[in-house]
């Protein structure tokens, strides 16, 4: 007599169902540990040097505080130096805040020439600053400063061959986000050194027409400052209009470089 099987019950080990396989819990690597003790110290120096010159951000606001701020400055010897530095500092490495107010008050203060030099060496430390810290904590720390709206730019600076050329043309043209693209050339394979000296090169007209325009000005010269204002003016704008029109044409150029 046979044994009926049960329906509800495997008839042999081979129609067992099989076992679940249990989450794998992402294990905390020593590289995570110190991406994410760098970015603290990232936020931790930014915040304590954004508000040690909160004040003086402040004074940009009006024409009476861009004068108090010039006669603070200029009373500080050294001190003062240090202050443009790191207001040009804390405008690159927050990349949302406009740059040509803080060189335009840099040239008044000290004129063109010299004004011209502070802002270039504020320029090469914080960008140099943003490249290492980039190039340790990855493209995530870079979306989690600038968001992911220039993912396009970054594939298209990833596919260039002529990464020096780039970087000097880019940074050349007014108008075009200069502090999104320090963010973003550290991600390519481009050499530091290569990047810093090319980069800080190529902003070197604009920073010297934007000192040229605070010194006129707060000389009185306000014909000057408004010719090359008008001027410097047309040519940031036409960079802000055209600014993908321009990148898809280096980009064309490029290609066809690469392919000769």
């Amino acid at each position: 007599m046979e044994t009926e099987t049960p329906e509800n019950v495997p008839s042999s080990p081979e129609s067992l169902p099989p076992e679940s396989t249990p989450p794998q819990k992402h294990k905390v690597s020593n590289t995570d540990i110190i991406k994410f003790v760098g970015l603290l110290v990232f936020i931790a120096l930014l915040v304590v040097i954004g508000l040690a010159l909160l004040p003086y951000f402040n004074y940009l606001t009006s024409v009476d505080g861009r004068i108090q701020l010039k006669e603070i400055i200029q009373s500080g010897g050294i001190i003062g130096v240090g202050i443009c530095l790191g207001l040009q500092f804390v405008q690159i490495v927050v990349a949302f805040i406009p740059g040509e107010v803080i060189q335009v008050v840099i040239g008044g203060i000290y004129g063109p020439l010299f004004g011209t030099i502070i802002i270039v060496v504020g320029a090469l430390i914080a960008s140099s600053f943003i490249f290492f810290v980039v190039r340790k904590l990855g493209t995530p720390f870079v979306q989690g400063m600038i968001g992911t709206k220039h993912n396009k730019v970054l594939d298209f600076l990833r596919g260039g061959k002529q990464l020096n050329a780039l970087v000097f043309v880019l940074f050349l043209i007014p108008g075009l986000p200069k502090d999104i693209f320090t963010y973003l050339f550290p991600l390519t394979t481009i050499r530091p050194v290569n990047f810093l000296l090319l980069s800080n090169l190529a902003r070197i007209p604009s920073v010297i027409a934007s000192a040229y325009i605070g010194s006129a000005a707060l000389q009185g010269d306000y014909v000057q400052a408004i010719i090359v204002g008008v001027i410097a003016g047309g040519l940031g704008l036409a960079g802000i209009i055209f600014n993908k029109r321009i990148i898809a044409q280096i980009d064309r150029i490029e290609k066809r470089v690469r392919r000769k």
